[in-house]
């Protein structure tokens, strides 16, 4: 695996401390980075606590959903968001438990909602509620969000992921809580509300990653309409190469199963055939039965479809709304030139990830080799579709920094004496966002350099 998510909807702060140690101490025994994904539990509506277990409910039946935190029975049970009961109208739908479970509201008393159960089945405590096509006046980020943030990057986690993204607006509240904090860590929208699908090219502008979290997602929309919003949205983080996710219930059958079903590794694939940057397990490394070989399926499935898209000599163009954006059409022009010359691999000096995610949105049939001048940076490209990072010295001179991405490159193994390298950087040397030169070297030998600014 590339990137480890760890969900802080569970567990505690601490626990999840410990477990990042536990990931930093693997990936330095295995020899190779591994990002640390922070998945923020957002304002995710739920019902209360149910003390005598989990309650059946039948179709025909009455049941009320109240403000407050009383405990549920057969006959009720709180919600921890006063807003679903002011948003909710009589003959609204509502879905429990990730839409196992239909309601329909009849009416409305005081600060509660009673509802017919019009699909029934086993409910259980703190269990998830969505009111699907209603905007509800929620805070996009929780005070318990604010104190796991700045608990996680106190930890020194890779990625933040917001949950329930609703606008831009949703983004920019982190990303200046983040900044308030020193730090700079990259932002994920997850894009599993209605309202993000309106907004969405907002929101693709103002965050560094989306993903397609297709569970919540499913049960905003209607189930059919999944697949081609993923699609949608997989191809507007491809147009603005953002890094895409995609999300949930990937090969679900592997939590208690050794195999998948067929259908699930189509899915894998498929999501690939999108354009998907990356994808995701949960369950079934979470609370599987079968987490190794959830992962080693998984990665099987990756390589044997990578194969069949990435060709020899083939990249991904430039989109038209981009072509007059230098460090766009220079990451273009490098695939270009790695495709005509046959080269064996881009290597990406960066210090801050933005070439390397550039290059790795033309999807180039070579290895990206890139090279961060900076820890954050390696963790930081981890989820970024063909990219090997390696950890390099910050230099100062043009010459001095190519020369220092080649001996990386080569300790690593990558690549050998003799291996025709793409190499693209900014320079001067320094500059964030600044790739304007193509550099065309034969490891081990002199420097022949095609300058593209």
């Amino acid at each position: 695996m590339d990137v480890a998510r760890l969900n802080f909807s569970h567990q505690t702060i601490d626990w999840h401390r410990e477990r990042v140690a536990m990931i930093r101490d693997v990936s330095a025994e295995a020899g190779r980075p591994i990002g640390i994904l922070q998945d923020l539990p957002g304002p995710k509506i739920r019902v209360g606590n149910f003390p005598d277990g989990p309650v059946e409910l039948k179709v025909g039946q009455e049941f009320t959903l109240t403000a407050g935190g009383a405990d549920g029975d057969m006959c009720g049970v709180s919600v921890n968001q006063k807003a679903l009961i002011e948003a909710v109208e009589p003959g609204d739908p509502i879905l429990l438990s990730d839409g196992t479970i239909r309601l329909r509201a009849v009416h409305i008393e005081n600060d509660s909602v009673v509802c017919e159960v019009t699909v029934g089945g086993r409910l259980g405590s703190h269990k998830g509620v969505n009111l699907p096509n209603r905007a509800l006046a929620l805070p996009s980020m929780t005070e318990y969000d604010r104190e796991a943030l700045i608990a996680g990057l106190d930890m020194g986690v890779d990625f933040v992921a917001l949950s329930f993204v609703r606008s831009p607006d949703d983004v920019e509240i982190a990303r200046k809580v983040i900044e308030e904090h020193g730090r700079h860590v990259p932002i994920i929208a997850k894009i599993e509300k209605f309202e993000a699908l309106e907004n969405l090219e907002g929101i693709i502008e103002a965050v560094d990653a989306v993903m397609v979290a297709r569970g919540d997602l499913a049960v905003e929309i209607p189930l059919w309409d999944v697949p081609q919003v993923q699609k949608q949205v997989i191809k507007a983080a491809n147009t603005a190469a953002k890094p895409v996710i995609t999300a949930t219930q990937m090969l679900l059958s592997m939590v208690d199963s050794p195999q998948p079903a067929r259908a699930e590794t189509s899915d894998v694939a498929n999501a690939m055939y999108d354009g998907t940057d990356a994808v995701m397990l949960s369950e079934e490394t979470a609370v599987g039965s079968y987490p190794v070989e959830a992962v080693e399926v998984m990665a099987n499935i990756c390589v044997a479809t990578e194969k069949k898209l990435c060709q020899p000599g083939t990249y991904r163009k430039l989109p038209v709304d981009r072509r007059h954006l230098v460090p766009d059409v220079v990451a273009t022009a490098a695939c270009m030139v790695a495709r005509h010359l046959n080269a064996t691999a881009l290597v990406v000096p960066t210090r801050t990830g933005s070439t390397a995610i550039k290059i790795g949105a033309c999807r180039p049939s070579q290895p990206i080799i890139a090279i961060g001048t900076h820890i954050e940076t390696v963790g930081r490209m981890t989820l970024v579709w063909g990219v090997v990072p390696i950890y390099g010295e910050d230099l100062l001179t043009h010459e001095s920094m190519l020369m220092e991405a080649e001996r990386r490159a080569e300790a690593s193994g990558l690549i050998k004496k003799g291996d025709l390298l793409v190499i693209t950087a900014g320079f001067p040397v320094g500059g964030p966002g600044s790739t304007n030169t193509v550099t065309v070297k034969t490891a081990g030998e002199q420097l022949s350099t095609i300058n593209t600014n």
